[in-house]
């Protein structure tokens, strides 16, 4: 096998930015386990009818984004596995397929860090709400 000692610029820079979204992903992971320890520490006041049907749309919405973390974790996994044969062996001379798959990973890392967002915000508004109902009780 013929040994590559650089990669192309184009590869460094899809290595780069698989690099940093896989910390983005384990960034989002972190946070989402917050985010769900967050409604379960207030699960007996978020059972309160006002609130039930918010508590089952944020904890499906929690699941959904687990499921694409993951997806996208194993995608970027497999994509770091290429760029790296591509850089010690001339392996993978396909850079249509390379820039292809970095396509499709960039398209899901910002839908979901868009979905991340959003449902951050709405779970922190709707503790913000209970927390501010619960003062006034007391």
């Amino acid at each position: 096998m013929k040994i590559v000692n650089e990669m192309s610029v184009i590869s460094q820079q899809y290595y780069i930015m698989a690099e940093h979204w896989a910390s983005d992903l384990e960034f989002f992971k972190l946070e989402t386990a917050f985010l769900r320890g967050l409604l379960e520490d207030h699960f007996m006041e978020l059972c309160d009818q006002s609130y039930i049907e918010e508590l089952k749309r944020y904890g499906k919405l929690l699941m959904v984004l687990d499921k694409d973390e993951y997806e996208c974790e194993q995608m970027i996994s497999l994509q770091l596995t290429k760029l790296g044969l591509l850089a010690k062996y001339s392996l993978l001379d396909n850079k249509e397929e390379l820039k292809e798959s970095q396509g499709v990973i960039e398209c899901i890392m910002m839908s979901i860090t868009k979905e991340y967002r959003q449902v951050k915000k709405d779970i922190f508004r709707l503790i913000e709400i209970l927390l501010k109902a619960d003062k006034l009780k007391n």
